[in-house]
């Protein structure tokens, strides 16, 4: 997008205006100021918090609510 936003731009200008973007949009505490995600957790983490939540959900039965209605012939 810089290339053709900003063609006029010198190398070392476009190589400025790269930085700028990844520095403002190109990271995972953006997105959680958006509420995009729920949460940024450090790599350290991951393991200990990836286990924790199968273990949450190991015990998780899926139950479908009783049928209220059948369908009729058509």
């Amino acid at each position: 997008a810089v290339n053709i936003l900003h063609r006029g731009a010198t190398p070392e200008e476009k190589a400025q205006l790269v930085a700028d973007y990844e520095a403002q949009h190109n990271n995972p505490y953006r997105a959680a100021e958006q509420l995009l995600i729920d949460e940024v957790i450090l790599p350290s983490q991951t393991r200990q918090r990836l286990c924790a939540a199968l273990d949450m959900l190991s015990a998780k039965r899926k139950t479908n609510p009783p049928k209220k209605h059948g369908n009729i012939p058509l």
